[in-house]
């Protein structure tokens, strides 16, 4: 009877793991914090970041229908990106956090699902309703987005629709050819 109960025992330990549930709504890992701040410098979650937040102009010029993309940045470093693709809003995971580099710029880092990165110095308006990241792009242009407000982020966090149609072309995830940071303050 003891051998039994034993080996019983032991089958149980071995074949527990394989009841473990699969949720594809568990948070993404991510692909680590990818490029980021030389070693030594503190980084940190700005909470003004914290929320939902559209892109309403991209250098100037606004932008609406399904030229807009979108940012969840939830309290946990980690987020949601969305964006129009053939006319289907679409997401992917990232992570993201700050950093003040050498000149006292705020940095925002953001990681998306496929291991690309962002680095933008970022501003906020008087009553942190708008958000401006800016770059510089590999050609020298300089990138200038601005995200309203609005509302809350916690994970996960409902998909977003936007019924107007595109009045402007398509706007590209903010950093994918980013090569430099401005510098301007807070």
């Amino acid at each position: 009877m003891k051998k039994n109960y034993l080996l019983a025992l032991l089958m149980a330990l071995f074949t527990l793991p394989l009841f473990t549930s699969c949720d594809d709504d568990d948070p993404w890992p991510g692909p680590g914090p990818g490029p980021g701040p030389d070693p030594g410098i503190d980084t940190y979650l700005d909470k003004y970041i914290v929320g939902q937040w559209d892109l309403v102009a991209a250098n100037g010029d606004e932008v609406t229908g399904t030229a807009v993309n979108m940012f969840d940045f939830f309290s946990n470093g980690t987020g949601k990106y969305y964006s129009y693709v053939n006319g289907e809003l679409g997401w992917e995971w990232i992570e993201w956090y700050c950093y003040d580099n050498r000149n006292n710029t705020p940095i925002l880092h953001v990681t998306y699902n496929d291991g690309a990165g962002l680095n933008c110095a970022y501003t906020f308006n008087r009553d942190y309703t708008r958000l401006i990241m800016q770059w510089t792009e590999n050609d020298g242009s300089l990138m200038t987005y601005t995200y309203a407000f609005t509302g809350e982020a916690s994970a996960p966090a409902r998909i977003r629709s936007l019924a107007a149609p595109a009045a402007t072309g398509a706007t590209v995830r903010p950093g994918t050819d980013a090569v430099s940071i401005s510098t301007f303050r807070r």
